[in-house]
Protein backbone atom coordinates (compact mmCIF):
# COMPACT_ATOMS: atom_id res chain seq x y z
CA UNK A 1 0.00 0.00 0.00
CA UNK A 2 1.28 3.64 -0.94
CA UNK A 3 0.28 6.71 1.20
CA UNK A 4 0.69 10.20 0.12
CA UNK A 5 1.58 12.98 2.00
CA UNK A 6 -2.21 14.10 1.85
CA UNK A 7 -3.07 10.27 3.31
CA UNK A 8 -4.69 9.04 0.70
CA UNK A 9 -4.40 5.51 -0.29
CA UNK A 10 -3.36 3.38 -3.13
CA UNK A 11 -2.95 -0.30 -3.54
CA UNK A 12 -1.67 -2.10 -6.39
CA UNK A 13 -3.83 -5.12 -8.35
CA UNK A 14 -1.69 -8.01 -6.21
CA UNK A 15 -2.92 -6.30 -3.03
CA UNK A 16 -5.92 -6.08 -4.18
CA UNK A 17 -6.20 -9.75 -5.08
CA UNK A 18 -5.09 -10.73 -1.34
CA UNK A 19 -7.20 -8.08 0.02
CA UNK A 20 -6.17 -7.77 3.36
CA UNK A 21 -5.02 -3.98 4.01
CA UNK A 22 -8.63 -2.73 2.56
CA UNK A 23 -11.28 -2.66 4.22
CA UNK A 24 -13.73 -5.57 3.42
CA UNK A 25 -16.65 -3.53 1.75
CA UNK A 26 -14.81 -1.93 -0.61
CA UNK A 27 -12.99 -4.84 -2.04
CA UNK A 28 -15.74 -6.44 -4.38
CA UNK A 29 -15.51 -3.31 -6.50
CA UNK A 30 -11.55 -3.38 -6.55
CA UNK A 31 -11.45 -6.99 -7.53
CA UNK A 32 -14.13 -5.75 -10.06
CA UNK A 33 -12.31 -3.05 -11.33
CA UNK A 34 -8.65 -4.80 -11.62
CA UNK A 35 -9.90 -7.67 -13.14
CA UNK A 36 -11.83 -5.75 -16.34
CA UNK A 37 -8.69 -3.73 -16.05
CA UNK A 38 -6.01 -6.54 -16.88
CA UNK A 39 -8.99 -8.67 -19.26
CA UNK A 40 -10.49 -5.62 -21.44
CA UNK A 41 -7.67 -3.05 -21.54
CA UNK A 42 -4.82 -5.23 -21.99
CA UNK A 43 -6.62 -7.63 -24.72
CA UNK A 44 -7.57 -6.06 -28.49
CA UNK A 45 -11.14 -6.55 -29.13
CA UNK A 46 -13.39 -7.22 -32.55
CA UNK A 47 -14.90 -3.70 -32.36
CA UNK A 48 -12.07 -1.41 -31.79
CA UNK A 49 -11.34 -0.63 -35.19
CA UNK A 50 -7.51 -1.03 -35.16
CA UNK A 51 -4.78 -4.03 -34.26
CA UNK A 52 -3.56 -4.01 -30.53
CA UNK A 53 -5.17 -4.14 -26.93
CA UNK A 54 -7.95 -1.38 -26.09
CA UNK A 55 -5.19 0.79 -24.20
CA UNK A 56 -1.46 -0.23 -24.79
CA UNK A 57 -0.64 1.73 -22.12
CA UNK A 58 -2.12 -0.92 -19.63
CA UNK A 59 0.42 -3.63 -19.77
CA UNK A 60 3.60 -1.83 -19.12
CA UNK A 61 2.09 0.24 -16.51
CA UNK A 62 1.03 -2.73 -14.71
CA UNK A 63 4.50 -4.85 -15.75
CA UNK A 64 6.59 -1.43 -14.24
CA UNK A 65 4.00 -1.98 -10.95
CA UNK A 66 3.20 1.69 -11.70
CA UNK A 67 -0.71 0.87 -12.25
CA UNK A 68 -2.45 1.66 -8.29
CA UNK A 69 -6.09 1.37 -7.19
CA UNK A 70 -7.93 3.23 -5.14
CA UNK A 71 -11.63 3.81 -3.57
CA UNK A 72 -13.58 6.62 -2.84
CA UNK A 73 -16.39 5.27 -0.92
CA UNK A 74 -18.56 8.39 -0.88
CA UNK A 75 -21.55 9.66 -2.72
CA UNK A 76 -20.76 12.79 -5.63
CA UNK A 77 -22.83 15.37 -3.77
CA UNK A 78 -20.85 15.04 -1.14
CA UNK A 79 -19.10 18.46 -0.79
CA UNK A 80 -15.52 17.15 -0.29
CA UNK A 81 -15.38 14.83 -3.49
CA UNK A 82 -14.05 17.06 -5.60
CA UNK A 83 -11.18 18.63 -2.72
CA UNK A 84 -10.35 14.72 -2.69
CA UNK A 85 -9.76 14.02 -6.06
CA UNK A 86 -7.64 17.34 -6.53
CA UNK A 87 -5.30 15.24 -3.22
CA UNK A 88 -5.11 12.28 -5.74
CA UNK A 89 -4.43 14.51 -8.63
CA UNK A 90 -1.02 15.64 -6.03
CA UNK A 91 -0.91 12.16 -5.29
CA UNK A 92 -0.22 11.53 -8.97
CA UNK A 93 2.67 14.29 -9.27
CA UNK A 94 4.25 13.05 -6.18
CA UNK A 95 4.47 9.71 -7.40
CA UNK A 96 5.19 10.81 -10.86
CA UNK A 97 8.59 13.06 -9.23
CA UNK A 98 10.22 10.22 -8.19
CA UNK A 99 10.53 8.52 -11.59
CA UNK A 100 12.30 8.38 -14.55
CA UNK A 101 10.67 10.89 -17.76
CA UNK A 102 10.32 7.93 -19.40
CA UNK A 103 8.20 6.00 -17.05
CA UNK A 104 5.80 8.65 -15.98
CA UNK A 105 3.43 8.01 -19.13
CA UNK A 106 2.54 4.63 -17.74
CA UNK A 107 1.72 6.03 -14.03
CA UNK A 108 -2.16 5.14 -14.01
CA UNK A 109 -4.02 5.62 -10.70
CA UNK A 110 -8.12 4.39 -10.80
CA UNK A 111 -10.26 5.77 -8.34
CA UNK A 112 -13.22 3.76 -7.77
CA UNK A 113 -16.30 5.04 -7.31
CA UNK A 114 -18.96 2.44 -5.75
CA UNK A 115 -21.55 4.59 -5.11
CA UNK A 116 -22.19 6.03 -7.97
CA UNK A 117 -25.57 5.11 -9.66
CA UNK A 118 -23.98 2.75 -12.27
CA UNK A 119 -27.45 3.50 -14.57
CA UNK A 120 -26.81 6.81 -14.98
CA UNK A 121 -23.64 8.31 -16.11
CA UNK A 122 -24.58 11.82 -16.16
CA UNK A 123 -23.57 13.06 -12.39
CA UNK A 124 -19.67 11.30 -12.75
CA UNK A 125 -19.61 13.03 -16.76
CA UNK A 126 -20.43 16.36 -14.90
CA UNK A 127 -17.92 16.11 -12.44
CA UNK A 128 -14.91 14.99 -14.70
CA UNK A 129 -15.99 18.29 -17.11
CA UNK A 130 -15.61 19.90 -13.77
CA UNK A 131 -12.27 18.89 -13.18
CA UNK A 132 -10.43 18.27 -16.32
CA UNK A 133 -8.97 21.89 -16.70
CA UNK A 134 -7.16 21.73 -13.22
CA UNK A 135 -5.74 18.30 -14.53
CA UNK A 136 -4.83 19.40 -17.97
CA UNK A 137 -3.29 22.46 -16.38
CA UNK A 138 -0.86 20.44 -14.78
CA UNK A 139 -0.52 18.00 -17.70
CA UNK A 140 -2.44 15.56 -16.21
CA UNK A 141 -5.82 13.96 -17.87
CA UNK A 142 -8.73 12.34 -16.12
CA UNK A 143 -11.39 10.39 -17.43
CA UNK A 144 -14.25 9.06 -16.63
CA UNK A 145 -15.51 5.22 -17.24
CA UNK A 146 -18.85 4.00 -16.17
CA UNK A 147 -21.60 0.91 -16.97
CA UNK A 148 -23.13 3.16 -19.52
CA UNK A 149 -20.83 5.74 -20.98
CA UNK A 150 -21.43 6.87 -24.04
CA UNK A 151 -18.61 8.12 -25.11
CA UNK A 152 -17.48 6.79 -28.87
CA UNK A 153 -13.82 5.54 -29.85
CA UNK A 154 -11.55 7.00 -32.04
CA UNK A 155 -11.31 4.32 -34.43
CA UNK A 156 -14.92 3.12 -33.94
CA UNK A 157 -17.88 5.26 -33.27
CA UNK A 158 -19.95 2.16 -32.60
CA UNK A 159 -17.41 1.11 -29.86
CA UNK A 160 -17.44 2.04 -26.06
CA UNK A 161 -14.05 2.20 -24.48
CA UNK A 162 -15.10 3.89 -21.50
CA UNK A 163 -17.23 1.02 -20.66
CA UNK A 164 -16.55 -0.24 -16.81
CA UNK A 165 -17.99 -2.56 -14.92
CA UNK A 166 -17.70 -0.08 -12.07
CA UNK A 167 -17.77 3.54 -12.36
CA UNK A 168 -14.77 5.39 -11.56
CA UNK A 169 -12.26 8.38 -12.75
CA UNK A 170 -8.60 7.42 -13.69
CA UNK A 171 -6.07 9.92 -13.52
CA UNK A 172 -2.85 9.47 -15.96
CA UNK A 173 -0.06 11.86 -17.21
CA UNK A 174 -0.77 13.90 -20.90
CA UNK A 175 0.74 12.61 -23.80
CA UNK A 176 1.15 13.51 -26.77
CA UNK A 177 -1.39 11.72 -28.82
CA UNK A 178 -4.04 13.51 -26.19
CA UNK A 179 -4.57 16.21 -28.69
CA UNK A 180 -8.41 14.82 -29.84
CA UNK A 181 -9.08 14.61 -26.56
CA UNK A 182 -8.22 18.83 -25.74
CA UNK A 183 -9.80 20.15 -28.93
CA UNK A 184 -13.04 21.65 -27.75
CA UNK A 185 -11.34 24.00 -25.47
CA UNK A 186 -8.81 26.84 -26.12
CA UNK A 187 -7.93 26.13 -22.23
CA UNK A 188 -7.07 22.70 -22.77
CA UNK A 189 -5.12 23.21 -26.65
CA UNK A 190 -2.94 25.98 -24.96
CA UNK A 191 -2.15 23.57 -22.18
CA UNK A 192 -1.23 21.22 -24.49
CA UNK A 193 0.66 23.04 -27.14
CA UNK A 194 2.82 24.69 -23.89
CA UNK A 195 3.48 21.17 -23.08
CA UNK A 196 3.97 19.74 -26.47
CA UNK A 197 5.43 22.95 -28.57
CA UNK A 198 7.21 24.76 -25.98
CA UNK A 199 9.47 26.61 -28.57
CA UNK A 200 5.65 27.86 -30.15
CA UNK A 201 5.99 31.43 -28.59
CA UNK A 202 2.98 31.89 -26.25
CA UNK A 203 0.12 34.47 -28.60
CA UNK A 204 1.12 32.04 -31.39
CA UNK A 205 0.57 29.39 -29.47
CA UNK A 206 -3.33 30.71 -28.26
CA UNK A 207 -4.33 31.81 -31.53
CA UNK A 208 -3.74 27.99 -32.50
CA UNK A 209 -5.79 27.06 -29.98
CA UNK A 210 -8.19 29.42 -30.88
CA UNK A 211 -8.56 28.46 -34.25
CA UNK A 212 -8.62 24.66 -33.56
CA UNK A 213 -11.38 24.94 -30.79
CA UNK A 214 -13.48 26.75 -33.35
CA UNK A 215 -12.46 24.28 -36.44
CA UNK A 216 -12.36 21.06 -34.92
CA UNK A 217 -14.74 18.67 -33.86
CA UNK A 218 -13.76 16.45 -30.98
CA UNK A 219 -14.80 12.37 -31.20
CA UNK A 220 -14.54 11.96 -27.22
CA UNK A 221 -14.17 13.02 -23.91
CA UNK A 222 -10.28 11.98 -22.35
CA UNK A 223 -9.63 9.05 -21.19
CA UNK A 224 -7.20 6.59 -19.40
CA UNK A 225 -7.39 4.53 -22.83
CA UNK A 226 -4.58 6.97 -24.20
CA UNK A 227 -6.25 7.98 -26.97
CA UNK A 228 -5.81 4.88 -28.69
CA UNK A 229 -9.45 3.56 -28.47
Amino acid sequence: MLLGLSGLALWSPAEVADGNLIRPEQLPALRETATWAERFLTYGHADLGRQGPVCPYTRPSLNRRLFHLACLDRDLDDEGVPETLLGYRDLHRELAAELREEDRQFLTILIVLPRVDRSDPEPLNRLQARLKTDFVQNRLMIGQFHPECAEPGLWNRDFRPLHSPVPLLAIRHMVAFDLPFLQTSQQHLEAYLAAFAPGIPTAVRSRLAELATREIPAPATGSTVQATA
